[in-house]
């Protein structure tokens, strides 16, 4: 489910089809309260992309809909919403399995259905176990809304199990699958499985723009959240390197040591995986070992921000009485032009830490509430 393209355009509706009724594929993601179904179909279309059946195992595609969120939930702390259980799905693998943060995709899935295998009393194992006895029959919902009119909860499983099958085959009202005698499986109808073979990066990029909205509403101000529904991608750092290179040698804020070629790094003051960005306001130089040491905590603004500050608005006058390097400082003044400042070619180092700070501060305070470890002091 790795995606390098990251280019979402809105697509309300799905694929036309003649003879599938895809409205009902729509309408499983109109107005939802819960993360589960957009997770459970992308599991679904990971499983069609593999090619081998269409018959798919409950337990893969569950641990796939783990492996979707957990980027998310662990690495960019996204919200799912109090009552989403899917988030504590997630945690619940990080703090009982141990499985690092930065797992890729396919591993953290191996990892999940090999649990869901070997493991199954595990809290991992039980809350995911949890999902599955409503997950795969909730999704079936609106190909069945006027039959479901009525039905009590707990009876509505094996009515719609009963219904599936009853329009397996039926052309007026195909259901996307059907489940097995053991309730293990789902058996995806084929001419669906040949429909989302057909479109499944249209599919995903519907799915994906509705998880975007879904995700949005319970995550307002944080940035980039289209970024953060997968792996980082590579970060570019190539301008700050040249940018910090053009502005000449300086002392590391957090252990005052003299930063030298080999030693250097580029720090996030505001951690990369809350801002999803490397615009130059928010990086300095660091040692390896003292940025290794941050990751991707917040660091004390009290101990570290005027220096931060007066580090950046110094090496951003060092820089600008160069020539050719209009281009590198556009991340400035598109910063402190949407601050309603003045260029900060013609700001005193007064008004450009005030500002520089008015835009730092609300974001950390939004970082702190989302969990990240805040208030890093190096201890080198």
């Amino acid at each position: 489910m790795a995606r390098q393209d990251l280019r979402f355009d809105k697509l309300t509706a799905p694929p036309e089809a003649e003879n599938l009724p895809v409205q009902h594929l729509a309408a499983a993601f109109n107005d939802t309260s819960a993360s589960y179904k957009f997770f459970w179909f992308l599991a679904i279309l990971e499983f069609v992309k593999s090619g081998k059946s269409n018959i798919a195992p409950i337990d893969f595609l569950l641990s796939h809909m783990a492996a979707g969120a957990w980027y998310p939930v662990n690495y960019f702390r996204l919200s799912f919403g109090k009552s989403d259980a899917l988030s504590e799905v997630v945690k619940s693998f990080i703090s009982e399995k141990n499985i690092p943060i930065s797992e890729s995709y396919a591993n953290v899935a191996k990892i999940a259905e090999a649990v869901l295998r070997d493991d199954p009393k595990s809290k991992a194992a039980k809350s995911l176990f949890e999902r599955g006895r409503f997950v795969p029959f909730r999704f079936l919902t609106p190909w069945f809304a006027n039959e479901l009119k009525g039905i009590r909860d707990q009876e509505k499983q094996e009515k719609i199990v009963a219904l599936a099958s009853a329009n397996f085959q039926n052309h007026q009202n195909l259901s996307l699958y059907r489940f097995t005698a053991d309730k293990k499986h789902i058996e995806i109808q084929p001419r669906w499985f040949g429909y989302m073979a057909r479109h499944l990066e249209i599919l995903e990029s519907f799915c994906h723009w509705h998880l975007i909205q879904f995700v949005q509403k319970f995550n307002p101000n944080v940035p980039g959240i289209s970024q953060k529904l997968f792996a980082p991608l590579q970060r570019h750092l190539a301008t700050a390197k040249k940018f910090w290179e053009l502005a000449g040698p300086l002392n590391c804020i957090y252990s005052g040591k003299r930063i030298t070629d080999k030693s250097a790094s580029i720090d996030h003051f505001l951690p990369w995986s809350f801002v999803t960005h490397d615009l130059l306001w928010n990086l300095i130089p660091t040692s390896k070992e003292v940025n290794s040491s941050k990751s991707d905590s917040l660091p004390s603004l009290e101990r570290y921000f005027q220096p931060f500050a007066v580090a950046q608005y110094q090496a951003f006058h060092v820089v600008s009485k160069k020539s050719g390097v209009s281009k590198i400082l556009e991340d400035y003044e598109i910063l402190f032009q949407d601050k309603g400042g003045t260029s900060p070619m013609k700001m005193s180092q007064e008004k450009f830490i005030e500002l520089l700070h008015s835009n730092i501060y609300p974001q950390r305070e939004l970082a702190r509430n989302m969990g990240f470890n805040v208030d890093w002091v190096y201890k080198g």
